[in-house]
């Protein structure tokens, strides 16, 4: 999950700021944000967030299936199903792979 502090760490980098609480209105960015040095970056408005919030959702969003794939494949003992296989003449690894691509296909 992006939230605004993902944003202002991404997009605003080389800015020193901090922000006392997750804002989820314009006020409380207002209220709770503060630069502590620009250093030359332009200051973040409230809708400029937004803008880059809906970007960085979609982003993040969107590489959903790999992060489900990576933990499928972390759970297999690959070395040993290929290890496995050559010796067996089998396809144990081959299918365990095939079968995570299945379970969480690309979009």
């Amino acid at each position: 999950m992006v939230d605004v502090t993902h944003v202002l760490s991404e997009k605003y980098r080389g800015m020193k700021w901090s922000l006392s609480d997750t804002p989820t209105t314009e006020e409380e960015f207002k209220n709770n944000f503060t630069i502590r040095k620009a250093n030359g970056v332009e200051e973040p408005t409230w809708a400029k967030l937004q803008e880059h919030l809906i970007i960085m959702q979609a982003e993040y969003d969107a590489l959903d299936y790999s992060r489900k794939r990576k933990t499928a494949y972390d759970k297999l003992n690959q070395l040993e199903l290929m290890s496995d296989d050559s010796i067996n003449g089998t396809t144990t690894h081959k299918d365990a792979i095939l079968k995570v691509k299945s379970d969480y296909p690309k979009p």
